[in-house]
């Protein structure tokens, strides 16, 4: 039928442009490519699927034996994990206003258990025999998408009782922000959500971080404010510098999803998060609980 047939435009541009650049990158035999583990940039998803190689997200676990998540190409949605794969139940436990709960998975992918270990156990399997993940997400009602939005164990719960994932204020702050290394934002039994954020900077011959900003800073800070800026010292009382990451919180804030959600504010720290000082993982993950007791007075 014609209308099962793509326009020619596109495969004239696949022919001729598309599958020459895919060889050129060496990906000429990929049919499809996925991301797993931590978000994918927006502009890098629209960079791959403008070269017609869309990046699909799966969810998956080491106790489920890989992926639980699966969406069909081309049917991909952004930042979403896809619908259960065959087999596999996904629910979501004890969901807030906004159907946002924890999510808890079953089926004969799912481990058996932790190896002597009766309480972990007991604290992982509910009575129905779901595993709970510590992820907390919701399904979409439409397409039965799953959608992660962040641990359950750096949930935030502020003074007045507002439960908050940071994950996502701080992912979208470290994408529209190109200066800031790590945010970690805090707000536990606080009245308002204020953040930690941390510079890039050089690295020695060693590996180890310096007080000396990365060149890609200084570079950023001149293009759009004309100031010269060299290490953390002179960034963290300079007013362009304060001015742009306010205003990239500005517009981060405009996207919350409530007023308690908002970044009120922000403080430059002295130096970068690293494994040697405990507040990094040795996947360079922010130690939340460590970083928050280290920086308490700020």
């Amino acid at each position: 039928m014609i209308g099962d047939r793509s326009p020619f435009g596109y495969t004239f541009s696949r022919v001729f442009i598309l599958d020459k650049i895919k060889r050129q990158l060496g990906l000429e035999y990929i049919e499809k490519m996925f991301y797993v583990a931590a978000p994918l940039k927006k502009d890098t998803s629209k960079f791959f699927s403008g070269l017609n190689m869309p990046i699909s997200s799966i969810f998956g676990l080491s106790e489920t034996s890989g992926p639980l998540t699966y969406q069909e190409f081309p049917n991909i949605k952004f930042s979403r994990e896809g619908p259960a794969l065959p087999g596999t139940q996904i629910k979501v436990f004890n969901p807030d206003q906004d159907g946002i709960g924890e999510i808890c998975v079953k089926g004969r992918n799912v481990f058996m258990g932790y190896l002597k270990s009766e309480q972990e156990n007991y604290d992982a399997f509910d009575a129905q025999g779901f595993f709970h993940s510590g992820d907390i997400g919701y399904i979409e009602p439409q397409g039965q998408r799953l959608v992660v939005t962040g641990r359950l164990k750096d949930i935030i719960i502020t003074a007045g009782g507002e439960n908050i994932s940071p994950d996502p204020i701080e992912y979208l702050l470290k994408s529209a922000c190109p200066i800031i290394s790590y945010c970690v934002v805090i707000g536990d039994d606080k009245p308002y959500l204020t953040m930690l954020v941390t510079l890039k900077v050089k690295m020695d011959e060693r590996g180890k971080a310096t007080n000396d900003l990365d060149p890609n800073v200084q570079s950023v800070l001149f293009r759009n404010y004309a100031v010269s800026v060299n290490t953390i010292e002179q960034a963290k009382t300079n007013d362009a510098v304060i001015d742009f990451i306010t205003s990239k919180i500005k517009e981060i804030n405009k996207t919350a999803q409530s007023r308690v959600h908002t970044v009120k504010k922000f403080v430059i720290l002295d130096r970068e998060f690293t494994v040697d000082n405990g507040e990094l993982t040795p996947t360079l993950k922010p130690k939340r609980k460590v970083i928050e007791k280290l920086y308490r007075k700020q």
